[in-house]
């Protein structure tokens, strides 16, 4: 059964108490050292509100995305992904979904296209 008592009132209060004193270092200490570096990190990691942004996001994906096939690195596929999740976000935000049948669309496209 479903304990609704650990979302009471009276147990926010209780852990605040048990937080009393700690400082950060101690409660997280990966967490104190990224909020260190986070002026710098969020430049490259941060959600995209703008244009630019998301433009300079999809230019650093394509070139992690060009490092890890040529050699791949845990710490730079999670970025990779963390990227990625970030530049997809913006787009359903953003970017409308075209409109239309796809067969429409399709030849629409393929219309656009210059012939080499």
């Amino acid at each position: 059964m479903f304990d609704l008592t650990k979302f009471t009132p009276t147990r926010k209060a209780e852990r605040q108490r048990q937080m009393e004193g700690r400082s950060m270092t101690n409660v997280a200490p990966n967490l104190a050292a990224t909020i260190k570096v986070w002026s710098t990190v969020s430049k490259v990691v941060s959600t995209l509100r703008t244009e630019e942004q998301y433009n300079k996001a999809v230019k650093l994906l394509d070139a992690l995305i060009d490092q890890v096939s040529a050699k791949p690195n845990e710490t730079l596929e999670s970025l990779l992904d963390i990227l990625g999740t970030l530049i997809e976000d913006y787009e359903n935000k953003h970017v409308p979904e075209p409109v239309g049948d796809p067969i429409s669309s399709l030849k629409h496209f393929m219309g656009s296209v210059k012939s080499f």
